[in-house]
Parts: structure tokens; C-alpha cells; sequence
């Protein structure tokens, strides 16, 4: 069995939508999958479901923070790790000759994988005065202070017998 559900990014606003339209069947349908076997990938704001459906622990994505990038353009900072899974995710994405490299981002919500232990962070973004990172409070949409010095930007985790795969842009 092979299988890969891909979790596009969402607007703000509509990741509850979604899990209301699953349902309860719908939900139970993807967390089996995975168990099963099946790899699901989420962009953006769906990982946000993720956590909802029980495949992410509780608070690794925040809804209440909205992370927007000044230039939609950030840079990726790569966890040493030669792990068979991470450099698989990388495939692509990492210049032969170590130059930075540079992701799309445009609005996301706040990703920290230090909330869920079983999480394996392939690369993160920094969150300093110089990165162009934008933070806003989701319910009042007024600027706020850097909530975390790093977000991951892609991260991994087996699920029963899948895996789980958060991609952050």
C-alpha cells in the first residue's frame, strides 16, 4: 500500500470550515490512513487541521498568530541531521554549493515542531529583526511582538505506520 494525501494551503479563516465538512468520519477516514500507511502533506494553514485530526500534538500550530514575510521570499536554515527522511525532503531545495537557499512564503500560521516530540525539524526559519517576518494576533489583526526566535518551515513524523510531512510557506 501506497498512498499520499496532499493538505493544500488554506485561507484564513476557512481551516475551521474544513474541519466541519470532514466531520467526525471524515477526520477518523485521514487519521486511519495514515496509520495504515498513507503519508499526508500539508501546506501552510492545513497543517493546522493536522493537529485538529490528532496527527500533531496540541499547540504545534497556533491559529492565534498569522506570520506574513515583508518580501514573500525567507530564508531556510537547515537542521544537521543525515537522516534517510530529511535529506529526502531536501531533494531539490539544496544548492550543491551550499548557497542559501530561499523559500516562498507568503501568510502562514505560527509552526513550532518543539510542541510535538516526535517531530523530526528538516529546516527552520529565523525569526530576527533582519528576516522580514511580520507577526499579527489572528482575532484583532494588530501587530505583535516575534512570538518565537525560529518556525519550522519543513517537518516530519511517523504516524502509526505513515507519516506526517508539514511544509511551511
Amino acid at each position: 500500500f501506497f498512498g499520499v494525501l496532499v493538505l493544500p494551503d488554506l485561507t484564513f479563516g476557512f481551516s475551521d470550515t474544513v474541519l466541519d465538512i470532514l466531520g467526525e468520519t471524515g477526520k477518523k477516514n485521514i487519521e486511519e490512513f495514515v496509520k495504515k500507511g498513507g503519508t499526508v502533506v500539508s501546506s501552510g494553514k492545513s497543517s493546522y487541521i493536522l493537529e485538529k485530526i490528532g496527527l500533531l500534538s496540541e499547540g504545534t500550530v497556533s491559529k492565534d498568530v498569522i506570520v506574513k514575510h515583508s518580501s514573500n521570499r525567507a530564508k531556510l536554515n537547515w537542521v544537521e541531521n543525515n537522516s534517510f527522511e530529511n535529506n529526502l525532503l531536501k531533494i531539490g531545495t539544496v544548492p550543491d554549493n551550499d548557497k542559501e537557499v530561499y523559500s516562498y512564503f507568503l501568510s502562514s500560521y505560527l509552526m513550532d515542531s518543539s510542541h510535538d516530540l516526535e517531530l523530526n525539524e528538516v529546516a527552520s526559519f529565523s525569526m530576527t529583526d533582519e528576516s522580514g517576518f511580520v507577526f499579527q494576533d489572528s482575532s484583532s489583526m494588530e501587530l505583535i511582538e516575534p512570538p518565537a526566535e525560529s518556525m519550522s518551515a519543513i517537518a516530519w513524523k511517523n504516524f502509526g505506520d505513515g507519516n506526517v510531512v508539514l511544509l511551511n510557506s
